[in-house]
Order: C-alpha cells, then structure tokens, then sequence
C-alpha cells in the first residue's frame, strides 16, 4: 500500500505543476489559484521524497524488490517538482526584477498605434535600464542591410513565425512600425510588443520592445522573447 501511495502522491504532486499554469491559461481559475496550486504541488513533492525514501529503504530491508519500481516513480516524479520549482525560484533570485526590455535604452520604441493595455501608451522606466544593462547588455539594436521596406516585411514575417498577433502595422514619418501580442504557452499571460524599423543609410536600424502586463518580474521571458526574435531576423 505505502509504495502505491508514494507513486500516486508523487505524481499527483508533479502533475499539480502544469495543471495550475493550463488551468489559468484556459480559464478554469485565476493566476492566484494557479500559483496555490503548484506551490501545493511543491509541499506535497518534498513531503513524499523524505517518506518516500523511507518506504523505499524499509522496502529494501524486507526484500519486497517489487515494490522499488513504484517507490522509484514517485521519488523521480517528486525530484521533477521540485527541480522545476527550484529553477523558478533561482530565476527570481538572479534576474532582475524588471519586464519591460528594449534594444534601445535611450530611446524605445513607444506602444501607441493600438490602445493595447486599456490605459494609454505605456511609458518606459529609465529605472529599468540601469538593471537591463547590467543583466542584458547584449540586447541592443540591430543594424541591417535590408532596406527599411524589406526589413519592415521581415521583421513582420518573423512576428507571425513566432505566433505574434500582429495588432498594428503602421508607417510614419519614416519609420515603419509593428505592435503585437505575444501569449505564453503555461499560464497564457499576454505580453505586448513593438517592433521599429528606421533608416540607416541603405539599410535599417531594427528595434524592439516586450514588456509584461502584470507582475514586477518577467523571469527573463522578455529578454528570451527578443532574443528569439533578433536570432529569426538574422537568420540564425
């Protein structure tokens, strides 16, 4: 029974992990149900691997070698948890707290063209790029030799690559500019983006901006998300 136990128990923990973030992206519940439901699943996880153990030990010591398979599962199922978790909170401790990021620091490019967040354009913090600086000082702009035309239609091919909802694609006073939403996959928060194309003699200079709608910190998701971006548009 207690091997049964320590499976079903450990795997119920792990499975809490994406049932919290799934739940929350398809509506079943809030983003604070979400979080109660993982960090649930992250108590439940360190409770089953210290008894877990202890079952598996006693198991050993009375020879019962069948019931080391279902004991292991729970155990590995728990350690998933709880590494999954871990990595969660050393992002939290290592990147800043920010979630607002662009390649151009003195001069972002600027939410506008569509009332994207219900509240007006959103202003950048000069805050965040002292702290963008010092953990992402390889995000900058990129200079292409694409035409700025050619570049606006790249950068807006990449956009729909990445499973972007293109929201606006506007042209003014010599710069061409694309603002779009991008989803992410576990908890479906929706993040806002702008992408600048200006000219830059034969070529463009390319900026882009991601910023996160709630929460103080984005993990890194931003900085991935223009990374993903600026490595398409090169062709990388």
């Amino acid at each position: 029974m207690l091997n049964r136990a320590v499976l079903i128990v450990g795997l119920g923990a792990l499975a809490l992990l994406p049932l919290g973030a799934l739940g929350t992206r398809f509506g079943f519940w809030d983003v604070g149900r979400g979080f109660q439901l993982m960090y649930t699943g992250v108590f439940v996880a360190a409770a089953v691997l210290v008894l877990g153990i202890a079952v598996l030990v006693f198991a050993l010591r009375a020879g019962r070698k069948n019931a080391v398979l279902p004991i292991g599962i729970g155990l590995l199922a728990s350690v998933v948890a709880l590494a999954t978790m871990g990595q969660q909170y050393r992002l939290t401790t290592t990147l800043p707290p920010i979630n607002d990021i662009t390649t151009d620091l003195d001069d972002p490019p600027a939410f506008g063209a569509l009332d994207l967040r219900g509240g007006g354009v959103l202003d950048y913090d000069p805050d965040k790029g002292v702290a963008q600086r010092r953990s992402y000082s390889h995000i900058e702009t990129q200079r292409s030799d694409l035409a700025p035309d050619d570049a606006s239609r790249k950068a807006l091919a990449v956009a729909h690559e990445l499973g972007w909802d293109v929201l606006a694609d506007t042209d003014a006073d010599g710069e061409l500019t694309l603002e779009a939403t991008a989803t992410t996959f576990w908890f479906g928060f929706v993040d806002d983006v702008v992408v600048r194309v200006r000219p830059d003699g034969s070529g463009s200079l390319v900026d882009i901006r991601s910023a996160s709608r709630i929460g103080s910190s984005d993990l890194g998701a931003n900085a991935r998300r223009i990374d993903a971006f600026l490595a398409r548009f090169r062709g990388e």
